[in-house]
């Protein structure tokens, strides 16, 4: 499971950046080894979904001052209907809505342009307008009770001013 972070990273998450990017390449690496070894009918596949309204924002670590969150989170179902559909249709990647194949497109023919339009919105989201926080470890160095189903209603409280 990569992001779009994987070919557009983002800045305040840059170790997550990384390691979606890591998680591309590993794939890309992968299908290489395997068709050189004669596997023709395995492939991997990096699904790359935009924000995903999951526990993720309630147990990354934040030490940013604001509230964790993104703009127009897909629900998970949007990304388990592409896991489904990708093991029908073989690509090697497959951005997960209009949001995230836009950002892929933009990023593949105007890089810089997207990344710095990129690091612009985030900053003044995730910065400058995100209610305030506290800095907190989130699961970094253990398990959190709270947020462990699938929907974690960020949306919803965005929606309603909660966060």
């Amino acid at each position: 499971m990569g992001s779009i972070e994987s070919v557009n990273p983002l800045a305040y998450y840059a170790s997550y950046a990384a390691t979606k990017g890591g998680i591309l390449n590993l794939g890309q690496a992968l299908n290489q080894e395997l068709r050189l070894d004669g596997h023709k009918n395995i492939e991997v596949i990096t699904v790359e979904p935009w924000a995903v309204d999951t526990p993720f924002w309630r147990h990354a670590a934040n030490y940013s001052g604001g509230t964790a969150r993104m703009a127009a989170m897909d629900p998970p179902r949007k990304v388990v209907n592409a896991v489904i559909r990708a093991s029908l249709r073989r690509k090697n990647e497959l951005p997960v809505g209009w949001k995230a194949k836009g950002a892929w497109l933009s990023h593949r023919y105007f890089p810089r342009f997207t990344e710095w339009l990129s690091g612009n919105i985030i900053h003044k989201y995730q910065i400058e307008n995100a209610p305030p926080a506290p800095p907190t470890p989130g699961s970094l160095y253990e398990p959190m009770q709270e947020g462990r189903g699938v929907d974690d209603g960020v949306r919803k409280r965005m929606d309603e001013g909660k966060q």
